[in-house]
């Protein structure tokens, strides 16, 4: 996307784009990449959309949901003294199973298995 462009335009690492919950959550969030492919969650992303939504007032729950395209993500904003410092994020666990990831292979954990591109061999 142009507008990502350092060059050509304001410069960014993706668009984060404010939509309505569709699966129930409170609210919707798109992730645009600067290719222009949609980003299923962003732990940076989520942070900075949750706190956009407290400053400019579109929620005062500390805590609520928003829906992604990978997901729904639980967002905390933490308010000490009135202001709020801090926004945590649920994103799920973290998985290395192969059917999980997804990995051809015999269903196991992935971690230290070689990976051969080329002529060279990768751990």
């Amino acid at each position: 996307m142009r507008i990502c462009d350092r060059n050509w335009g304001a410069g960014s690492d993706g668009i984060l784009l404010k939509v309505p919950g569709w699966a129930g959550g409170d609210f919707g969030l798109r992730i645009l990449n600067p290719d222009g492919s949609e980003a299923e969650k962003s732990g940076n992303g989520l942070r900075i959309f949750a706190k956009y939504l407290w400053d400019h007032g579109h929620t005062r729950e500390p805590v609520f949901t928003v829906d992604t395209m990978g997901g729904r993500v639980q967002c905390q904003c933490h308010v000490v003294d009135g202001k709020m410092n801090l926004v945590t994020v649920e994103m799920g666990r973290c998985t290395f199973l192969a059917p999980e990831i997804p990995m051809n292979g015999p269903p196991r954990e992935v971690v230290r298995v070689p990976l051969e591109v080329g002529e060279r061999r990768w751990r």
